[in-house]
């Protein structure tokens, strides 16, 4: 290792938030259900979406690394290519994934099935991600950036994410 953080493979998976995020979420602001807010997710997973054309082309020119990243990367594409602008996309496994936060919560996911099968294939590429690393996770709710823009204020979760890059 050259101290520099890896941009592609096992290494450069860190533990995903998304579950507890969208649990932690609905816990302390919403009105919904975790199953409701999730509900039209599923439905998309299961029944498709269009692909937009600027996510159609980049997905088109990651095919390749799409397919040699795991063992699962087929998965991401339709007959071997990125889906074309304007095709049906549905990604079943995701939407199983789904529903099990939706009827489980988020520990469903980091200590269930998805979760297990995200290490299996993260270590059988050479990771070291372990059950116990999801099982530790837990979320945060930090301050957000923010800055003025004609006289109004304008908010956005600070990094990680791609706040600062909305702000700018």
């Amino acid at each position: 290792c050259d101290g520099e953080m890896p941009q592609r493979g096992p290494h450069a998976v860190t533990v995903p938030g998304t579950a507890a995020g969208w649990q932690d979420t609905v816990a302390r602001h919403g009105r919904l259900s975790l199953a409701t807010v999730l509900a039209p997710a599923i439905r998309l997973a299961e029944e498709g979406h269009p692909v937009a054309p600027i996510i159609s082309q980049a997905w088109q020119r990651s095919a390749d690394l799409l397919h040699a990243a795991s063992p699962n990367g087929a998965e991401m594409l339709i007959d071997g290519r990125g889906p074309r602008a304007g095709e049906l996309r549905t990604n079943p496994n995701l939407a199983k994934v789904l529903r099990a936060v939706a009827d489980g919560g988020a520990e469903a996911f980091y200590q269930g099935w998805p979760g297990q099968a995200l290490v299996d294939v993260l270590q059988s590429l050479g990771g070291l991600m372990t059950v116990d690393d999801l099982a530790e996770h837990c979320s945060t709710f930090e301050p957000p950036i923010s800055t003025t823009y004609r006289d109004y204020t304008v908010y956005e979760c600070a990094p990680n994410g791609q706040g600062l890059t909305a702000l700018i």
